[in-house]
């Protein structure tokens, strides 16, 4: 499908955003062709980070152009509330036209959340940029209460909290089946073997203890608990067994089953992936300034330490707490039916737990601070090294590198140490409890059981619930250190999460784009078709997008260079006809390419505006070539939309390898790559590339992509052969000329179907400056329409590689 089909449906964008506060997206669809005929499309929603029915109202319907009509407005209702989110998208399709065609691929609307992250209650604090202020309980709070609200989250934490009821249960169960085995079915069965004992073997004479005895087991006998005092299966010993042993398998076969149930709902998972998907796609969209000042190292210990240990280690831990917690007070029931005295120090245990927590916590926070920086400092310094590995060798400093490092692991080595210290101490705490607790209730049994106040089972049950209860007690201890520590990283997750980012200002660019777009497109259909005839109306209505200018409007840029304000652009204002090559030329440092970065829409102009047409697709390529670590096939064709991959095919990306002149060895790589004979990840070609291959496989990913603007940054720079100057040259001709470079028809009429290709560059060598369609001089801090003489009188003494003047003059001639 061409760019520009008769009666040809598409979005007048690819990208649309929208806030809560508008409580709709607008889409704009527009109609190219000649409109007389009327025409309808079916347009509709559907999910991607964002879903339907949480962050917007699903839409499905058809959309009518009457005859004349070339803009229609689909409205997609969003849903507000109070909660923070993440910016998220969802996609919008066309499908089932009708007496028209549609452009497949779509477009996307962001919803931008403007609430706080995790919670608005801390927006002050976080607007002042005083978190520090803020407690530790609010953080953990607001953190938790964000988890709530996430989808699925309510329902599932509520099915982990009834299996955990359903453990202590369990525990609840053994226990009196611990009581009732001895008090009930060993105490009969070993009265029975007595007296079968003394059938054969009859002692009239019994000793008094003996006796005694005998009246112990039967007044043990008489105490089984809930399970009652006679056997289960009367007179039958080994079923009565067999049933108390079903008791302990078949509810544990359940509770493995149920634990298995509870894993696949994936509540901790879907939390992380929420987390860390939230964090990367705010990192992506962070302003230019603010990403300067947050490391890649940060970002990476967020997503593979600090975020899944908040889940994992706090969120999820509290499920746990809730089942140690509900199994002391299973065991503290147990105790009050059975043994009121030693529910003392069950009920001392918290107490104690809480005021050795209260002493410990401001240790523990500052080991926390200490280890979570000196793991930031380590990563941080294998990533320098790695990056700057070239930079090391080429300057002899491996030695000192190591050496530098050695001392980050070293102080890495004495934080992980020390808090090493600090956790055994803190781990130590209820294991004393709990030992000296089992001391004075064996004492304090056995008193019990020469009084005749308790029985040997329910002494060896409670002996048995102090050691259990001692062992859950200490791992809850444990958790509840983990989960402060680990809930102490929600405020570093709420700094990232709140810094500021550039979306407001795309989202003002877009919307500039398409009301500036609309209007300059009407009244560019208005000049075209007043007083034509119904050929020439048509025929406007095919060309009209391609006459819209680019525009800079009152443009000025001011940067703050040290804490000096310097002016780059004062108050331009220019229109850049497309289907042209620009060159922008001026002296060293003069702002070129600034003004190429304003242009793109990477950096925000202090005034004024850069409009360019909505349905125009802009692709800057900077002058510093960079490459994935994959194959050379995948970094040629990185720019592809998934939507048209006709454009990475292997013929037209070997036509355009070919056309750059690439060397022999890269397109046997290219062969071997498209022939399955690489690994994907095979990342070892990069290494051998030289300065020249690199800038060829950076223009060819560009000219591979297809866009509709080439903003390129130097793009000869590297280039020094005439040859390849020359190459590069033609290329660029040839995309301009042909309206995108080594497609499937190149003839006349099918070009003219295609939407016009515009290229925008800085000068280099003057090959650039002889060979644009339009050349503006970048002086006194606007930009004006010059003459290739006009350049080289004014930039020729600090542009050495402009001085002459001959070989313009000559190729000119």
């Amino acid at each position: 499908m061409s760019d520009d089909d008769d009666d040809l449906v598409r979005f007048a964008s690819s990208l649309f955003y929208a806030t809560e506060e508008q409580d709709k997206a607008e889409v704009v669809l527009i109609r190219s062709g000649e409109p007389s005929n009327a025409c309808r499309v079916r347009c509709y929603t559907e999910d991607l980070s964002g879903q339907a029915g949480l962050r917007y109202a699903s839409v499905d319907e058809t959309v009518e152009f009457a005859s004349g009509q070339s803009m229609a407005y689909v409205r997609v209702p969003i849903l507000r509330d109070a909660a923070w989110h993440t910016c998220e998208e969802f996609a919008m399709r066309l499908s089932d036209p009708q007496d028209c065609k549609i452009r497949g691929g779509g477009c996307r609307v962001k919803i931008i959340d403007q609430d706080y992250f995790p919670d608005n209650c801390l927006q002050q604090h976080i607007v002042l940029d005083e978190l520090d202020m803020v407690s530790h309980w609010t953080f953990t709070t607001s953190f938790l209460r964000l988890c709530w609200k996430q989808a699925g989250v309510p329902w599932k934490a509520t099915v982990s909290v009834l299996i955990s009821l359903m453990h202590n249960a369990y525990f609840l169960l053994t226990i009196y089946l611990k009581v009732y085995i001895i008090n009930v079915l060993l105490a009969k069965a070993a009265e029975a073997g007595r007296q079968e004992r003394e059938a054969f073997h009859p002692h009239p004479d019994s000793p008094p203890e003996y006796e005694t005895l005998r009246q112990l087991r039967s007044e043990e006998a008489e105490s089984g608990g809930l399970l009652g005092n006679d056997l289960l299966v009367p007179g039958h010993f080994q079923e009565t067994a067999a049933i108390i042993g079903a008791c302990y398998v078949v509810p544990f076969a359940v509770l493995h089953v149920l634990d298995l149930v509870r894993a696949k709902l994936g509540l901790s998972g879907s939390l992380k992936t929420m987390l860390m998907s939230a964090l990367f796609r705010r990192f992506m969209s962070y302003k230019s300034d603010v990403r300067q000042n947050v490391s890649d190292a940060e970002i990476s210990m967020m997503c593979v330490r600090d975020i899944p240990e908040l889940i994992s280690q706090g969120v999820m831990s509290g499920f746990k707490l809730i089942e140690i917690l509900c199994q002391i007070l299973t065991t503290m029931v147990f105790l009050f039916m059975e043994d009121t005295l030693a529910i003392v120090p069950f009920a001392v245990y918290p107490l104690l737990a809480g005021l050795w927590m209260g002493i410990r916590r401001p240790i523990l926070k500052e080991v926390q601070d200490n280890k979570l920086k000196a793991g930031n400092d380590l990563v941080k310094g294998i990533q320098q090294a790695c990056m700057n590995f070239n930079l090391i060798l080429d300057y002899r400093k491996r030695s000192k590198a190591v050496d530098r490092f050695s001392t980050v692991a070293m102080s890495y080595r004495k934080a992980m140490s020390v808090g090493h210290l600090v956790d055994i101490n803190n781990g130590r705490f209820f294991p004393w409890l709990t030992t000296l607790s089992m001391a004075a209730y064996c004492i304090i049994g056995v008193q019990q059981l020469q009084e005749g106040t308790t029985t040997i089972g329910t002494f060896v049950a409670t002996f048995g619930i102090f050691h259990e209860v001692g062992h859950e007690l200490e791992a809850g201890y444990e958790i509840m250190i983990a989960m402060m520590q680990a809930f102490h990283s929600v405020k570093n997750l709420t700094k990232m999460l709140n810094m500021e980012t550039d979306d407001v200002d795309r989202m003002a660019s877009v919307e500039l784009r398409l009301r500036v777009g609309i209007e300059e497109r009407s009244k560019t259909l208005k000049q075209l078709t007043h007083g034509k005839s119904a050929e020439e109306v048509a025929s406007a209505y095919q060309i009209v997008d391609d006459l819209i200018d680019i525009q800079l409007s009152n443009l000025t840029y001011v940067l703050n260079d040290g804490g000096k304000d310097v002016k780059i652009l004062d108050g331009t204002s220019m229109q850049l006809k497309q289907g042209k090559i620009t060159c922008i030329a001026s002296g060293e440092r003069q702002g070129k390419s600034t003004v190429l970065r304003i242009i793109a829409g990477a950096l925000k102009p202090t005034e004024g505006y850069v409009f360019v047409p909505p349905h125009l697709q802009v692709l800057q390529v900077e002058d510093t070539p960079s490459f994935l670590p994959h194959s050379l096939k995948s970094n040629l064709i990185f720019g592809v939309s998934d939507d048209d991959l006709s454009l990475a095919s292997y013929d037209r990306v070997k036509e355009i390898c070919n056309k750059l002149e690439f060397s022999d060895k890269l397109m046997r790589r290219l062969e071997q790559d498209w022939s399955g004979l690489n690994k994907e990840d095979d990342h070892a070609w990069l290494s051998q590339l030289t300065s020249t291959d690199q800038m060829q496989i950076h223009l060819a990913r560009a000219f591979i992509s297809n866009p509709h603007v080439l903003v390129l940054h130097k793009p000869f720079m590297r280039f020094y052969n005439q040859a390849m100057q020359e190459a590069v040259l033609q290329t660029l001709k040839d995309f301009v000329h042909f309206r995108g470079i080594c497609m499937a028809n190149n003839k006349p009429e099918d070009v003219q179907q295609r939407r016009a290709r515009t290229v925008i560059l800085s000068a280099f060598h003057s090959i650039e400056i002889q060979n644009s369609d339009d050349l503006l001089l970048l002086r006194d801090r606007t930009l004006s329409s010059v003459t290739p003489q006009d350049v080289l009188k004014t930039v020729s003494m600090s542009h050495p590689r402009l001085k002459s003047s001959k070989t313009i003059t000559k190729e000119q001639n």
